[in-house]
């Protein structure tokens, strides 16, 4: 969907909406990055929210890229005119390969969302959680299966970093330090 804006001096604006799904079932991907790009050179970089769209806002005329980063998926690089009539629809593919994390500069924590009412606070596993770069957020009681997908992928950076049984160990520390 591309909207129009009109700065001062009569110049033409846009904005450029889309959505980031994965290719193997369709379902949104959520909390990853876009980037718009101009010969080569990241003109502006936004977000994708918790229903798997973004927006970039106030683009100029003109012919871009746009790509993709997203955990454990292989970027994708799309072009683009501005104008354009369409809602850019972007799928990507899961790539599992160790060669991905390797060549990642891994972020001192990730965050997992979780519901229901649990046996300790956010605050008791945040604490135990800085030892595996994990945080932990509790949505309540409302399910939102828009976060699984997230959660794998956050899941399998974890594994990377902490190995196979980083779970059990995790909870492990938490029962020891707050029962």
């Amino acid at each position: 969907m591309l909207l129009l804006n009109q700065t001062c001096f009569g110049q033409m604006n846009y904005d450029l909406k889309g959505e980031l799904t994965d290719c193997s079932d369709n379902l949104e991907l959520i909390l990853g990055n876009i980037l718009l790009l101009q010969n080569d050179n990241i003109i502006k970089s936004t977000y994708i929210d918790d229903i798997g769209e973004f927006e970039f806002k106030d683009i100029e005329k003109g012919t871009y890229q746009i790509q993709t980063d997203y955990y454990y998926y292989a970027n994708k690089t799309l072009e683009i005119t501005i104008p354009s009539e369409d809602k850019i629809k972007i799928c990507i593919s899961e790539q599992i390969l160790d060669s991905v994390m390797t060549s990642t500069t891994l972020r001192p924590s990730y965050t997992i969302y979780f519901y229901g009412m649990p046996k300790y606070s956010d605050k008791d596993l945040n604490t135990v959680g800085k030892e595996y770069g994990v945080k932990w957020q509790n949505m309540g009681c409302i399910v939102d299966g828009n976060f699984d997908k997230y959660n794998e992928m956050i899941e399998k950076i974890l594994i990377f970093r902490n190995g196979e049984e980083w779970k059990n160990k995790f909870w492990s520390d938490v029962e020891m330090k707050f029962d």
